[in-house]
This record gives C-alpha cells, sequence and structure tokens, in this order.
C-alpha cells in the first residue's frame, strides 16, 4: 500500500480521477499486499454490503500468459480480476513469505462514474495462498510475451468462463492451494 495514504468511503480512490472503466483492477505490490479494485456504475446496496461483510473467498488460476484472480463476497457470484506481470511498469518482484505468516489484502468498491470508493475492506491471505500467486506471478513473467498473444489469450478465458457459475466450475477444478478465504486464521489449505 501507499504509505501514509488514507483511503476513506466517499472519497476519491485516486485523486483527481473521477471515472474509472467497470470491472475489476488487480494490484500484487512488491511488499506482499494486494489491492482489488472493483469498479461498478451505481453499486447496489447489496453489492456494497458484500464487500463491506460478506465472507471473501479467493483463487487463483494461470491461463496461458494471464494469470486471474478469481474471488466472491458473500452470495455475490465468482468475478475475475486479469493480472500480466508483462504489463507492470517495474518487475515484479514479490517474494513468498514464510509459512504461518499472512499478507494484507485490500478490497475496495469504487463508483466507476464517480471515482469515489463506495465500500473497501481489508483482511489477509494465508502464506500458502499468496506464496501460490506469486510462483504463479513469476513463471508467467518468464514466458515469452506477445501483447496480441495474450489478448487472444485473454479473450478465449472469457468465452471459456463468461460468468460467475463457469467460474464457480473453474474453481472447483483448482488444487486446494489455490484456493482461500480471506481472513482465515490457519495456513493449511482447504
Amino acid at each position: 500500500m501507499d504509505e501514509g495514504h488514507l483511503y476513506r468511503i466517499g472519497d476519491l480512490f485516486v485523486a483527481d480521477r473521477t471515472s474509472w472503466p467497470q470491472g475489476s483492477h488487480l494490484w500484487l505490490d512488491s511488499d506482499g499486499d494486494t489491492r482489488l479494485a472493483l469498479f461498478l456504475t451505481d453499486p447496489s446496496r447489496r453489492e456494497i454490503a458484500a464487500v463491506e461483510s460478506g465472507t471473501p473467498r479467493f483463487a487463483w488460476t494461470e491461463q496461458d500468459v494471464n494469470g486471474f484472480l478469481l474471488f466472491k463476497y458473500g452470495d455475490s457470484p465468482w468475478n475475475n480480476a486479469p493480472f500480466n506481470p508483462h504489463r507492470l511498469n517495474d518487475p515484479f518482484t514479490a517474494q513468498p513469505i514464510p509459512r504461518g505468516t499472512h499478507s494484507r489484502t485490500f478490497t475496495f468498491l469504487v463508483h466507476a462514474d464517480t471515482g469515489r470508493i463506495a465500500a473497501m475492506r481489508m483482511f489477509t491471505w494465508p502464506a500458502y495462498f499468496l506464496n501460490h500467486v506469486v510462483d504463479s506471478v513469476h513463471r508467467l513473467a518468464a514466458r515469452p510475451y506477445r501483447e496480441a498473444e495474450a489478448q487472444t489469450a485473454l479473450q478465449d478465458f472469457y468465452h471459456r468462463y463468461p460468468d460467475g457459475p463457469s467460474l464457480y466450475r473453474l474453481v472447483r477444478t483448482l488444487p486446494p492451494h489455490a484456493t482461500c478465504t480471506g481472513g482465515q486464521s490457519d495456513d493449511r489449505p482447504h
């Protein structure tokens, strides 16, 4: 996280930016923190409540040259945020963390049409899950990269997994270490 930056409900997510494209964006910071922003036009009370108090579930999958964080909050449908280390301004340098420790994960629900924060929450990921993600991103970074192929692979993913139920079926096929519940106290896959 940006040290010293204060996030508040109703404030702009990023100073001087008042609109965002609808969708999800994932930042994997080199210090092990994770930020996930969900940009929705006019989020409903139900969507806000899901982020604020719903059980957060996560999964990670590598698909060709892209990684995807799969997530849901409470009874909301599964969703995803793509991630490709080749699109970063600086090389991905995050390292695995010791077993028994946890990393911080921040979620923001932002009004796409105003840039203002509607809901936010912080919890942790267990080491086994963060380490799975970090190892995957390093593998992705080592692969040859061409933007056109990455875009084709991204579109193929959305063709195969167009909605919450299809993402749920994908999550069910992943190994236990590729899934977690945000804030879980143990560091063992379930």
